[in-house]
């Protein structure tokens, strides 16, 4: 038994910490897909790339709860209610969705870092983009491959 909830002293934290991370950079998403959604005139795609993940996300966080009530209820043996199954067949399609969109959100990036040369004139080429939406989604490519990374431990 010691052992037991020693191990729920190292996760649980890391956990949280998992799941408030997921829950800012989601928010951070949206907000910068929105302000910045014509901004982007090498592919118009990728701001809209950014507030898709976020919903997808946030829509993730919103449920992680009720998976761990359910994980937690599970133990003692008791039959799942028709709502618990619903919510994690929406976390399992949610999951795959997620999965696609940012296979996809990464082959746009890429074409889009490719044409991409640093210009802060805005819309004086059909290369720019802003460097903001640029720079951030780097950033959720790396960050959403960190945490990816630390759920496989």
């Amino acid at each position: 038994m010691e052992a037991k909830s020693c191990a729920i002293c190292i996760f649980l934290p890391l956990v949280i910490i998992l799941s408030i991370a997921t829950f800012a950079l989601s928010i951070a998403e949206i907000v910068i897909g929105a302000v910045h959604i014509d901004d982007c005139q090498i592919n118009r795609m990728l701001p809209i790339s950014l507030i898709v993940l976020g919903s997808i996300g946030l829509l993730l966080s919103a449920t992680n709860g009720a998976s761990a009530r359910d994980a937690r209820k599970g133990e003692d043996g008791a039959e799942k209610s028709s709502a618990q199954n619903c919510i994690a067949c929406l976390r399992g399609i949610a999951g795959l969705v997620s999965f696609g969109w940012f296979i996809y959100f990464v082959v746009i990036f890429s074409q889009v870092k490719t044409d991409y040369t640093p210009n802060l004139t805005p819309n004086s080429t059909l290369f720019y983009c802003h460097p903001l939406v640029v720079n951030f989604s780097f950033g959720v490519i790396i960050a959403n491959i960190v945490i990816f990374l630390a759920l496989l431990l």
